[in-house]
C-alpha cells in the first residue's frame, strides 16, 4: 500500500466535511430576531416571567375598580 494513500483519504475526508458543514451553515442561517423569537416562545422561564408581569398590570385596572361607581 502507498504510504501517502492515508493522508490523501484524509484530505479528502475533510473536504468533504467541510464543504458539508459549510453548505449545512447556509442552508440554516437564522438572523438574530429569528433566533430570539423563537427562543422566547420555547423557554418555559422567559413565559412564566411574562405572564406574571400580564397580572399584575391587570392588578391596576381592578384596583382603580373599586373607585368607580356600580351601576
Amino acid at each position: 500500500m502507498n504510504p501517502s494513500l492515508p493522508l490523501v483519504l484524509i484530505i479528502l475526508a475533510c473536504a468533504c466535511g467541510e464543504t458539508a458543514f459549510a453548505r449545512a451553515q447556509t442552508e440554516q442561517h437564522a438572523d438574530l430576531l429569528g433566533v430570539y423569537q423563537a427562543a422566547s416562545l420555547n423557554d418555559a422561564q422567559l413565559s412564566a416571567a411574562r405572564h406574571d408581569y400580564n397580572a399584575q398590570r391587570e392588578a391596576v385596572p381592578q384596583a382603580r375598580s373599586g373607585l368607580l361607581p356600580n351601576l
